[in-house]
């Protein structure tokens, strides 16, 4: 996996995202900006339902385009797994330009985003900015 801005990161000390794969620019008539996020468990966690989120940001921090979701529930995760998670962004309406992509978790019954911390504890806040896309004509 090619080297990422801010990983990795851990999430409640649960996840650790290890990696993660996206275009550096982009043409908005590609429609879809595809993202790849690799995550290793670090511990069991609680059943419930949690979406990872990736949101592509303008200068004013304001979403352009977002992703939310989880194809692997957290009832099945264990110390050790890995997996991929596959977001798709639309981009088709997003003007052309420079944007920071972030990457994070919440919990969907109450919206609470999980903390993100380096792997030796420093806080990072409840996202991480994974670098930057130039989205074109």
């Amino acid at each position: 996996w090619p080297a990422c801005l801010n990983c990795p990161a851990r999430f409640n000390d649960e996840l650790e995202l290890t990696g993660v794969q996206q275009p550096r620019r982009l043409s908005r008539a590609e429609k879809v900006l595809p993202v790849l996020s690799a995550w290793r468990v670090l511990h069991e966690s609680t059943p419930g339902s949690t979406a990872i989120f990736v949101h592509l940001l303008d200068e004013h921090d304001r979403i352009v385009a977002q992703d939310d979701r989880l194809g692997v529930p957290r009832h099945t995760w264990r110390p050790g797994d890995e997996f991929v998670q596959v977001h798709h962004l639309n981009i088709k309406n997003v003007p052309p330009g420079r944007y920071r992509l972030a990457v994070g978790l919440y919990d969907r019954a109450d919206n609470a985003r999980w903390a993100a911390a380096t792997p030796t504890g420093q806080p990072l806040g409840d996202r991480i900015i994974l670098g930057e896309v130039e989205v074109t004509p």
